[in-house]
């Protein structure tokens, strides 16, 4: 038994075809349709630690400071490092694991912030971030892995990470008043 369409779904599907077709059709012959050189490389990401404007880079295996915030939770300071990225903001997300399951003891950690310049015009940083662990237990005195994923804005991507024991650290609220 065959079904007759109606004129909206003739509609949709004519609209869905010319999309597909168009698709297929492929690039503008433009510079500005190539693919972009940004596939074809890879951004360079050292995962350190530090509060906003320092960055600190540590070896694997060292001491992690949980620190409480000013707002009641808890965070692991941590800052990247980026090499080859694009002017422009950075879209960054940072996840914490603890070693012995793979399990994320950090909630969700994801945003588009601004690079700092450093020393070297090839190098950019953001500093500070605060990958919010909620249950202190779930990672006091065990081993993490901290895991930082780049993307440029020409969409250059790289991650890196860093691995250490958690112990708690000093309040990172003492300063604020």
């Amino acid at each position: 038994m065959s079904r007759k369409q109606t004129p909206r779904a003739l509609s949709v599907a004519a609209i869905v075809q010319l999309a597909l077709w168009l698709f297929s059709v492929g690039g503008c012959g433009e510079p500005a349709c190539e693919p972009s050189a940004a596939a074809e490389r890879s951004l360079q990401v050292a995962v350190g630690i530090g509060e906003r404007g320092s960055f600190q880079a540590i070896d694997d295996d060292q001491t992690l400071r949980l620190q409480r915030g000013c707002q009641g939770s808890q965070h692991i300071f941590t800052s990247l490092r980026v090499q080859g990225a694009a002017a422009g903001p950075l879209q960054v997300s940072v996840t914490v694991l603890r070693q012995a399951d793979a399990v994320v003891v950090s909630t969700p950690f994801t945003l588009r912030l601004p690079a700092e310049p450093t020393d070297d015009p090839q190098v950019v940083q953001i500093t500070g971030l605060t990958p919010v662990i909620e249950v202190p237990r779930d990672v006091l005195g065990k081993q993490v892995t901290i895991r930082a994923q780049v993307e440029s804005s020409d969409g250059a991507r790289g991650s890196g990470q860093l691995r250490g024991s958690v112990e708690w650290g000093l309040d990172s609220c003492g300063s604020h008043g």
